[in-house]
């Protein structure tokens, strides 16, 4: 059998094991919903935005000229660029970075990001003029001007580590890992929480129950008792009366010649003092 201090360890185990889950699952759950909300939030732009910051995979070398320069990356890096307003976007410049939306590249529009090198005004409004820093792959210009409404952001670094992270969550494959899978196990542990406390509460119920069975059986007994006890005395009282009565049976027999003595006694005085009043009367006359 365990010893007391043993059950106490494991309960103390078990309460810090519980308390790390829950604090984990916490975490888990804020991130999850986290990631949920800003894509809800940024459904509509065709990207994820975090913070006001959006991540994107680079899929050329077109902006590796030199990469030792901070606003330069190739092939496979994740580039962080900060979502601007209308107002922000009229404010680029000549060599800012840019990324925005691509019609050319693609069947589809996809994220692009080059350097603006020409800033021009058509009927009154911004185009800008974009080109890949490596002009080996990028020999001129860029086929289409950029719009306000193609430009999406600035360049703001790169991010090899928290970008990988959030881009793989925003895959199918990482969303279903990160995020469906920790979730299930959330609400399997919280469902065995549930049963062990409804269990537990059983079990406390039955002692309980078995605690007020044993006080009914005591009350019982204990009445039972009382009662055995109180005709026990009746019992012992009817001998003794009984004795009693036949003690003043003899008493009285025993008084009865005493009491018949005393009345010959009587008659005889009585006798007596009457032959002597007649004598005495005699003598008178």
């Amino acid at each position: 059998m365990e010893t007391q201090n043993e059950m106490t360890k494991r309960q103390k185990a078990w309460k810090i094991t519980s308390l790390v889950i829950n604090i984990v699952s916490i975490i888990i759950m804020l991130f999850a919903i986290f990631i949920v909300v800003s894509s809800l939030v940024s459904k509509d732009k065709g990207y994820t935005v975090y913070f006001g910051k959006a991540y994107a995979v680079v899929q050329s070398d077109s902006m590796a000229e030199d990469l030792t320069k901070w606003d330069n990356f190739q092939k496979g890096d994740v580039i962080a660029f900060k979502v601007l307003s209308d107002q922000d976007k009229d404010n680029l410049k000549v060599g800012d970075v840019i990324t925005f939306w691509d019609h050319n590249l693609a069947a589809t529009d996809v994220l692009n990001t080059h350097r603006i090198v020409e800033i021009q005004i058509v009927d009154g409004k911004k185009q800008f003029i974009t080109q890949g820093d490596n002009h080996e792959i990028c020999p001129g210009p860029d086929a289409s001007p950029r719009t306000l409404s193609d430009v999406q952001g600035v360049y703001a670094g790169k991010s090899p580590f928290f970008g990988r992270i959030l881009t793989f969550l925003q895959s199918k494959t990482g969303f279903a890992v990160f995020i469906v899978v920790p979730c299930v196990l959330i609400v399997i542990y919280c469902l065995t929480l549930v049963v062990m406390n409804l269990m537990k509460y059983a079990k406390s119920k039955a002692v309980l129950q078995h605690e007020d069975d044993v006080d009914k059986l005591k009350a019982e007994l204990k009445a039972q008792l009382l009662k055995e006890m109180e005709e026990n005395k009746g019992k012992k009282k009817e001998p003794n009366t009984e004795s009693e009565t036949k003690d003043d049976d003899k008493k009285e027999e025993k008084e009865k010649p005493e009491k018949k003595s005393k009345v010959k006694e009587k008659n005889d005085d009585a006798k007596v003092e009457e032959q002597e009043s007649k004598q005495e009367n005699k003598e008178s006359e």
